[in-house]
């Protein structure tokens, strides 16, 4: 979840705990690794539940290896007791974290070591292929591979979107590119097929924020000052409302 600004947590705070308000459910989600003591979400949500609004913690746990086995038969479409083998080598590199196992059977058909027998209508693998491959367990490191593998128009305009923020309208990112928006359409149409960002109603949106900050990890330390530099100038150039100013300016 993209994080809220503190207006909003306490626009939010005021919906939930108004007394007129029924028959109302959010969902958010975020990481507790990142959210420290004092954080303001923690602050509002424990106003909330002074307030005597019900707020209940869910929290997620890695799939197991029969999650991941259920995973991987069905995206192969055969039995689990053929799958076993596969799914616990899948499980022992991603851990069981969902985002990096869906990533890494991606990589696995992409570096055709998980491919599609037509002949046969089935798919295929060798474990020991896969193993000799030694592929990386960092997510990381798995998804800066996956990205340079983008012609690099694709990643330029990757690393705009990620400075911009997850989710930015295409005439900011036609702005910032200084072209056509049928041009950004064109640089970011590999991204879209490749599963990275999804094109939405005037705007391109990261499907997980992991990929927006492997994109802006991309762009060399030395340059992102002058890259965010740049994003405030045409801000106000272009006499930008301030709501999309705070997306444009959503840069660490």
């Amino acid at each position: 979840m993209q994080w809220l600004d503190a207006a909003t947590l306490k626009l939010l705070e005021d919906l939930v705990t108004h007394p007129d308000v029924q028959y109302l459910l959010l969902i958010g989600a975020y990481r507790d690794n990142e959210v420290i003591p004092g954080h303001p979400l923690l602050l509002r949500l424990d106003s909330i539940r002074k307030a005597k609004a019900i707020v209940r913690d869910i929290v997620l746990a890695p799939l197991s290896f029969d999650n991941v086995n259920r995973l991987v038969a069905d995206s192969v479409l055969q039995e689990r007791t053929s799958t076993m083998a596969l799914a616990r080598l899948v499980h022992k590199k991603t851990a069981g974290n969902p985002f990096f196992t869906v990533q890494f059977l991606t990589v696995l058909a992409e570096e055709h070591l998980l491919e599609f027998d037509s002949r046969e209508r089935t798919w295929r693998w060798d474990i020991d292929r896969i193993r000799a491959r030694a592929i990386t367990d960092n997510v990381a490191d798995l998804l800066i591979k996956k990205l340079n593998r983008l012609p690099e128009r694709t990643r330029t305009a990757l690393k705009q979107l990620a400075c911009l923020g997850n989710n930015s309208h295409t005439a900011a990112l036609t702005m910032l590119r200084g072209g056509s928006e049928a041009e950004v359409h064109s640089d970011l149409r590999e991204a879209v097929l490749e599963g990275s960002v999804v094109r939405l109603d005037g705007s391109y949106k990261f499907v997980h924020d992991r990929i927006q900050e492997t994109a802006y990890a991309l762009i060399p330390d030395e340059t992102r000052a002058e890259a965010h530099l740049r994003i405030g100038r045409l801000t106000d150039r272009a006499n930008v409302a301030r709501d999309d100013r705070g997306e444009y300016l959503r840069c660490r």
